[in-house]
């Protein structure tokens, strides 16, 4: 059972997450965009979380309250580490979904002492990814708006969903609010630390999960991400974007085997 927890953070932001399990393995995990802390629960659901502690974090705008302060990035990855050091974690694997794992590869780069590992699930890259800035600020709008909301949700999934987990996906992310997924967009697709990677500063195990039909972050993208990180692997799933919501019992099956070392 998670228990909700809240601390504010160095710049004054409300850092909501939540947590449950005793250890000692830490999994940390960030969800992507439009998502909440509440994300991954299907996944959970057929995950043996058996000596395990599991922490989500919601980022900011999207449960955590940060209402004209710093989305990027940068800072969110340090909303993580603060959090990490609040609950007295030492190592952790790190996961993220599509913006959050781009997130947690930041936690990699800025804490390399706390991140013993990555699992990425259509995750954006660390560098800038092409889109203008009209096409974000239609993005943000349309998960306002009941009908821009499910075309948005039909043209990331290709497996089917639970009914209740769509629709829960669908009343959270229609209350957070446009200025906030409109910063996390852009960051997401704009924050560039990828120069770290190119200078070959992180070898770390990473298990990088990709859809083969995603719309949003191609298998080509996952393999250019795999190219810059020295100890990584790729594997693809039959689905969409929404791996973690469209294939829970694979996906939680791949995160064990990454967690157990016998898939690194």
């Amino acid at each position: 059972m998670f228990e909700r927890r809240q601390i504010i953070a160095s710049d004054g932001a409300r850092l909501n997450y939540k947590i449950a399990g005793p250890g000692p393995a830490t999994l940390m995990l960030c969800p992507g965009w439009a998502s909440s802390q509440d994300y991954f629960d299907a996944m959970f659901e057929e995950l043996d979380a058996t000596g395990l502690r599991i922490l989500v974090f919601a980022p900011r705008g999207q449960g955590s309250t940060a209402v004209d302060l710093d989305h990027s990035c940068e800072r969110q990855s340090a909303d993580l580490a603060e959090i990490a050091a609040h609950e007295g974690i030492e190592r952790c694997v790190a996961a993220g979904h599509s913006m959050g794992g781009k997130i947690v590869q930041h936690l990699a780069i800025a804490q390399p002492g706390l991140v013993d590992g990555l699992i990425l699930f259509a995750s954006a890259p660390a560098g800038p990814v092409a889109c203008d800035d009209a096409d974000i600020e239609a993005s943000a709008r349309a998960i306002g708006d009941p009908a821009g909301l499910d075309q948005a949700y039909a043209a990331a999934v290709t497996c089917p969903v639970a009914p209740d987990i769509e629709a829960k996906w669908k009343r959270e992310a229609a209350a957070m609010l446009f200025n906030d997924l409109r910063l996390n967009l852009r960051h997401c697709f704009r924050d560039d630390f990828s120069a770290a990677f190119r200078a070959g500063d992180v070898s770390i195990p990473a298990l990088i999960i990709g859809g083969t039909e995603d719309p949003v972050f191609s298998r080509d993208v996952m393999q250019s991400i795999a190219a810059t990180i020295s100890g990584s692997r790729v594997v693809l799933l039959v689905c969409g974007h929404e791996i973690p919501s469209e294939l829970p019992a694979p996906a939680a099956r791949l995160v064990a085997g990454f967690l157990s070392g016998t898939d690194r």
